[in-house]
């Protein structure tokens, strides 16, 4: 797991991100702030791979995260180029992260164009079971959490949202413009 780090943990790596979400507690039915972990897989360890793959595997109704975890696997197997191309997850393990907790995953991004300064965000996906929630879901804020610490990586990040009225909402609110009136493409640029 490569991370990079400003904040004084005790991680086996080095972590690029904290990122601030909200976490329910049932007790006292409301949210409260919370830390969770922005990382990037190390293309070079295979853990950090299966890891991806297997939260996957287990992410019912997931949409992207098969494809981002596949992504990582290929970069792995150094059939993509690990300068080009970028997997990133949050979790909630504080510790360990040379061996990354499938368990712990809450999302993952995948980005394209690594190397310049305007990426292209391929994929993002927060666990469907957060998404879907029917009622107080375990953590919110989670999508705008990645979308934030993608942003202070890089100088722009360009999209193609879905089309779905609560996606496009969801960039919009994030900062994003589209680069064509009436289309799904997004972009993001560092004022």
């Amino acid at each position: 797991m490569k991370i990079i780090s400003d904040n004084v943990i005790n991680f086996n790596a080095k972590l690029i991100k904290s990122i601030r979400v909200e976490k329910y507690n049932g007790q006292k039915n409301q949210y409260y702030p919370e830390q969770v972990y922005f990382v990037e897989a190390e293309p070079d360890n295979p853990e950090d791979s299966a890891a991806l793959g297997t939260a996957a595997d287990y992410w019912v109704n997931e949409k992207y995260a098969a494809v981002i975890a596949h992504t990582s696997k290929l970069l792995n197997m150094k059939i993509l180029d690990k300068n080009q191309y970028k997997v990133y997850a949050v979790t909630t393990q504080k510790d360990n992260l040379s061996n990354l907790d499938d368990r712990q995953i809450l999302g993952m991004a995948e980005i394209e164009d690594a190397g310049k300064p305007v990426v292209e965000l391929s994929h993002i996906q927060v666990k469907p079971e957060i998404i879907y929630a029917l009622e107080n879901p375990e953590y919110k804020k989670l999508g705008t959490g990645i979308l934030n610490a993608l942003k202070s990586l890089y100088s722009g990040i360009k999209l193609t949202s879905a089309d779905s009225k609560s996606v496009i909402n969801f960039y919009l609110k994030n900062d994003f413009k589209r680069l064509i009136p009436n289309t799904n493409r997004f972009i993001w640029l560092r004022k």
